[in-house]
This record gives structure tokens, C-alpha cells and sequence, in this order.
């Protein structure tokens, strides 16, 4: 089980999202989006993407959903 993202947001609401790396300055683990720039971001969006195509019934339906129906079909 994937620990939740370590950081918090502006509004001092934490990240609700899985941590993908760890990031030091922060202490724990951090999202794609909360990832330091550099090699550590490029580590995320990759662990990121490896986890979307491991679970494709959970994370496919939400990007199709905005969809329609012609768009589809093309």
C-alpha cells in the first residue's frame, strides 16, 4: 500500500494523493505534483504513469469520463 503524499497545500489541507518518491527537504514521500523539479519530478511522472497502466480499470475510467460519445468512436 502506497503511503499518502507528505505534503500540504496552500491552504494547509494535506495532499490526498499516494507519494510516488521520497523527498528529503519534506521528509517523507510526495506526489508527482508536490516532487522538487529535476530528476526526482522525472522519477514521479514515471512512477506515476507505471501505476496508472498497472490498475487501467481504476484510473482509465476517470480520464474517459469527460469524454463523449463521437470522440470516442473516433
Amino acid at each position: 500500500m502506497a503511503l499518502p503524499c507528505c505534503a500540504v497545500w496552500y491552504d494547509s489541507h494535506p495532499c490526498d494523493r499516494p507519494g510516488v518518491v521520497i523527498d528529503e527537504a519534506r521528509g517523507g514521500w510526495v506526489c508527482y505534483i508536490h516532487a522538487p523539479p529535476g530528476p526526482q519530478e522525472a522519477e514521479a511522472i514515471r512512477a506515476t504513469i507505471r501505476k496508472v497502466m498497472a490498475h487501467p480499470d481504476r484510473y482509465l475510467v476517470a480520464a474517459l469520463a469527460g469524454e463523449t460519445d463521437a470522440s470516442l468512436a473516433a
